[in-house]
């Protein structure tokens, strides 16, 4: 049995998480805050997991990945791989509902989502559902952007809490309820 166990609420923007590192590492994409600094050259980083994979970078012989049909160097050997099926065309990643392929397997994920009616998303502020993070993300930061501060009026003890549809991320939405329209939802469509 599924269960709400995301307790850590971002106080600015209403998004929860089950761990409190998750939601330090998320705080950040408010602040910019780029502690990790390279030592060879002025990059920062804003977490661990990408200054790790830049300073390796570093360590890699200049010509090590490079493309012997264009000449391009790659700092990783997947990134040469993947470039490589652009100059044959190669689109191994077939959806199993329709003809598209995608030389990535993230773009084959992505695209298996508009198969679906399932979004297991919804945004903080207007509740508009989604079906990719990165699509409530990018709606938060152009539709909410100059709404601050009725961001922290909402959030978050007047936003109402989860149903446990919401929170087990349910396929779809209950059946035989009513969504009222406010002045908020009318303003942000």
């Amino acid at each position: 049995m599924l269960r709400d166990t995301k307790k850590h609420v971002c106080a600015q923007c209403g998004l929860t998480f089950r761990y409190p590192g998750e939601l330090e590492h998320h705080k950040v994409a408010h602040t910019g805050e780029k502690k990790f600094q390279c030592t060879n050259c002025p990059k920062a980083y804003s977490n661990w997991d990408s200054f790790r994979r830049h300073v390796n970078n570093h360590k890699v012989p200049a010509d090590k990945y490079k493309c012997k049909i264009c000449g391009d160097i790659f700092k990783t050997r997947n990134g040469l791989k993947r470039h490589t099926l652009h100059h044959t065309g190669e689109r191994p990643h077939k959806c199993p509902h329709c003809p598209a392929t995608f030389t990535v397997p993230s773009g084959l994920r992505c695209h298996l989502l508009t198969h679906t009616d399932e979004e297991k998303l919804q945004c903080p502020i207007c509740r508009k559902p989604f079906k990719r993070n990165a699509a409530l993300k990018q709606h938060i930061q152009y539709i909410h952007h100059k709404q601050k501060s009725l961001r922290l009026l909402l959030l978050p003890q007047s936003i109402p809490a989860e149903t446990p549809a919401q929170t087990t991320h349910a396929s779809s939405p209950s059946q035989g309820t009513t969504k009222q329209s406010t002045s908020f939802d009318r303003a942000t469509r």
